[in-house]
């Protein structure tokens, strides 16, 4: 039996060694360099096609293959009216057959195309489950199975819907075959095992060995002992490379620091620490004072301090002579953290670096948004230590661009990117954690419907009766008429009809100056209501803000939300943090919006964001993706938590 599907065409038997253009684009489309690394992509499953049933067997509810005799053929569309052809229309397929003496029915629905030259008395290997239907035999979810197959163990590879095909990977990973040698070069210069520890670990003599067992198998079971050794494989290969990428042994002298003045900055200071600020601090300045570089990720829940903790040390290693950079992701922050710092610790030099700012001493403490990269090189200018401050908006790439290898960095961050979790986890990198308060506060958040509308819009009026603020965040600054749904500008003018001269604005296409003059506004409390965009979200503080509402939260991801909740009750007190939803939502989505308001702590938030996105790619940190997926040398498989324990309880 042919099969006509044309990405499944020359499945086995071809011999064709240079690219023609049909492989090309399907390469690029699966998103893998060379044909060669065709032979590092993981079936995620078997199939048996080795013994074709001639007979009906007892019931099992596994997959197999049967060998038919077509009797009829019926074909419908969407509508359920029959149809004479496999024309476009064709949605539905009803087949009566015999396996043996029995009768049995298939249907199939959607793609019919391939069964198109299946004719009354035809033979045809089918695969799928038996079971009955209004008490007769039925084949369900059959698949037509191409004559060169039957007999064989067939690995079937994930595809990708809407941009390739597990038929695609299948018929690139036969070409590849053509290249067997040049993947065992690739896999021995990545993994350079000798011959008894790759046994050892994987129970194969070879890499050889181990692809041709992956797939072309003799079994099932040879297949997937394959794979799964690949896939542990795979793993290691990821943590290994990652551990050498974030850890370092270079030395960092290029300035000394004196033992204990970072304990006299701290007994200074016109406010007390919490004991994990205390922790943390002493934690840096131990780093500072190995000689080493250090690659440390301080995760401080939002409103615990954490520029305070790293301030601290930085001032200490720069009265000592040490540059220092300090990015964070727009202008509004940038005078934050400058502000702060120089009230915190007079005499401090902080110049601010925006955009199109130079640097206009390079012995100040530089606080800026990526514009300090550009400005940085143009004065070949390298800080001895780097602070990335909310560092979800900025590609490794461009973090790297800053640095030396002697270079100190931290990240600090109230939720880490999936990536970044998984570093500190399992890469090497030091995590320190801050979840005591500075202030008494208490944030409860609400996932409210268009019911309690009425409501909402009266609490946020006693609030501002109370003298507090409130602030209402849409995911747009321009309405969507298709969708029905409002963007910050209709937004603001609505509220403000409600409220008049009592409401400001603020999104990302207003100049520097402007939003520095809407963020006074609300800190000079000559505002009460501030209707925004997510430009709010990264660590901007508003002292008398009290109330937040989130129109379509489903807009937003975890990690977004938790630092948009961030933004209430910073002074102490009471915080109420608002989930409206005016729309119905998918239930995967809702219990995402759940978890939110289930979960006040960041780390807690970005674990179950990583579980739930995946790893990020932690391993190939030098090309700016932070899109949840991890690269790895083995691709077709989502790696998961449950791997890299696994691998780190066999000590890799």
């Amino acid at each position: 039996m042919q099969n006509d599907d044309k990405d499944f065409e020359n499945y086995h038997g071809t011999n064709v060694t240079s690219l023609d253009k049909k492989t090309s684009v399907a390469l690029a489309k699966i998103g893998v360099p060379s044909l060669t690394e065709m032979l590092l992509f993981i079936p995620h499953k078997f199939h048996d096609y080795s013994c074709s049933l001639r007979s009906i067997p007892p019931i099992t509810g596994l997959p197999e293959l049967y060998e038919v005799n077509v009797q009829s053929i019926r074909l419908f569309n969407k509508s359920g009216q029959m149809v004479n052809s496999f024309s476009q229309s064709a949605f539905r397929l009803f087949i009566e057959a015999f396996v043996g003496n029995t009768p049995v029915t298939l249907t199939v629905f959607g793609n019919v195309w391939p069964w198109k030259e299946i004719n009354r008395h035809t033979i045809a290997h089918v695969y799928g489950v038996l079971g009955t239907w209004k008490e007769q035999l039925q084949i369900n979810s059959p698949e037509l199975i191409h004559d060169e197959l039957v007999g064989k163990v067939v690995p079937v590879y994930p595809g990708k819907p809407g941009v390739y095909r597990s038929s695609t990977v299948a018929r690139l990973v036969t070409l590849a075959l053509n290249h067997l040698n040049e993947a065992v070069t690739l896999l021995s210069r990545e993994i350079p095992y000798s011959g008894q520890e790759l046994l050892d670990k994987t129970g194969y003599p070879d890499y050889s060995t181990l692809l041709m067992s992956m797939h072309r198998p003799g079994s099932v079971t040879e297949g997937k002992n394959a794979a799964k050794a690949c896939r542990s494989l795979a793993v290691r290969h990821l943590i290994e490379k990652s551990r050498r990428i974030i850890c370092t042994n270079e030395s960092a002298e290029a300035f000394k620091l004196p033992s204990g003045q970072v304990s006299t900055i701290t007994l200074s200071l016109p406010m007390d620490l919490t004991g994990d600020q205390e922790t943390a601090v002493r934690a840096i300045e131990t780093r500072l004072l190995s000689g080493r570089a250090m690659r440390i990720l301080l995760c401080g829940d939002v409103g615990t301090g954490k520029t305070l903790t790293y301030l601290i040390p930085l001032v200490a290693a720069w009265r000592n002579g040490a540059k220092i950079g300090i990015v964070t992701a727009n202008s509004l922050l940038v005078r934050q953290i400058a502000t702060e710092a120089r009230a915190i610790f007079p005499g401090l030099i902080v110049h601010e670096i925006t955009s199109g700012k130079k640097i206009p001493d390079e012995h100040a403490i530089l606080v800026g948004t990526t514009a300090i990269i550009h400005a940085a090189l143009k004065h070949d200018w390298r800080p001895d230590i780097l602070v990335v401050d909310e560092q979800q908006k900025f590609s490794m790439e461009q973090r790297e661009s800053l640095m030396e290898a002697h270079t100190h960095y931290i990240e600090a961050s109230a939720t880490p990117i999936p990536r970044t979790v998984a570093a500190a986890f399992y890469g090497g990198m030091d995590y320190l954690t801050l979840r005591d308060s500075p202030v008494k506060k208490k944030i409860v958040s609400y996932v409210i419907s268009t019911d309690e509308k009425k409501r909402l819009f009266d609490f946020i009026k006693r609030v501002i009766q109370t003298g507090a603020q409130c602030a209402v965040v849409y995911p747009r600054v321009d309405d969507n008429a298709e969708l029905e749904r409002r963007g910050v500008e209709t937004a603001f003018s609505q509220w403000n009809a409600l409220f008049p001269g009592k409401v400001c604005m603020l999104h990302g296409r207003l100049s520097d100056v402007e939003k520095a003059a809407v963020a006074d506004q609300m800190r000079n409390k000559e505002k009460d209501i501030l209707v925004a965009s997510i430009a709010i979200e990264l660590g901007i503080t508003l002292p008398a803000l009290k109330a937040e509402i989130v129109v379509e939260p489903e807009r937003f991801g975890m990690s977004q939300l938790h630092q948009l909740r961030g933004r209430l009750a910073r002074q102490g007190g009471t915080g109420h943090f608002f989930m409206y939803l005016p729309h119905p939502i998918e239930k995967d989505t809702m219990a995402r919006i759940q978890a939110v308001a289930d979960h006040t702590d960041g780390f807690e938030l970005a674990e179950i964001d990583m579980n739930e996105r995946g790893f990020g790619d932690f391993a190939n940190m030098g090309d700016g993706n932070q899109d949840g997926k991890t690269r790895l040398l083995f691709g077709g498989f989502n790696l998961n938590r449950d791997d890299l324990d696994r691998a780190l309880v066999n000590q890799v």
